[in-house]
């Protein structure tokens, strides 16, 4: 009941490609997470593999589900799965970084994404996700309900975002 509650939260305060101001996130609604087909039925996966289709990803790194690593490989021969100049890189779940400072030993760069699934499954996965979404370094942030993106972008101001998928 109460995730049912906080669902409808946040579906009340989200706002949809017309209530972005950022021409950054706007284009990557439109021209990416809103196109169809979808490539999975599960939102989060959907979501990685379109972003790695958008933005032409080489070097990921999957923490936390060994099957989706499959999945994106099928998808897309290209991909170098390594912590080398990181692209993408996608948590299972937001209790795989242990503190902040272990996200220091992945090496992102200006442009790099970096997608978390479940971060309103439990209480503390939302404190993690507030504490986040705070770090001066991730410019634009975007909570999708299901799961969150952080970007890093030096040429952008800080924005967050609640988007419906």
């Amino acid at each position: 009941m109460i995730s049912f509650l906080n669902k409808i939260k946040f579906h009340l305060k989200a706002v949809n490609q017309h209530g972005v101001h950022s021409p950054f996130v706007f284009m990557y609604l439109t021209r990416c997470l809103y196109l169809k087909p979808k490539k999975s039925t599960r939102v989060t996966e959907d979501v990685l593999l379109k972003s790695i289709a958008y933005f032409n990803s080489r070097t990921i790194n999957i923490i936390g589900n060994e099957a989706l690593e499959s999945k994106v490989k099928s998808h897309f021969s290209q991909i170098n799965f390594s912590n080398e100049k990181l692209d993408v890189l996608y948590l299972e779940s937001i209790s795989y970084l242990q503190n902040l400072a272990s996200l220091e030993k992945f090496k992102l760069h200006n442009n790099s994404v970096i997608l978390i699934n479940g971060i309103h499954t439990k209480k503390l996965a939302k404190i993690k996700w507030e504490e986040l979404i705070n770090i001066a370094k991730f410019t634009v942030t975007i909570d999708f309900y299901y799961c969150g993106a952080l970007f890093i972008r030096r040429e952008q101001d800080k924005e967050h975002f609640k988007i419906r998928l």
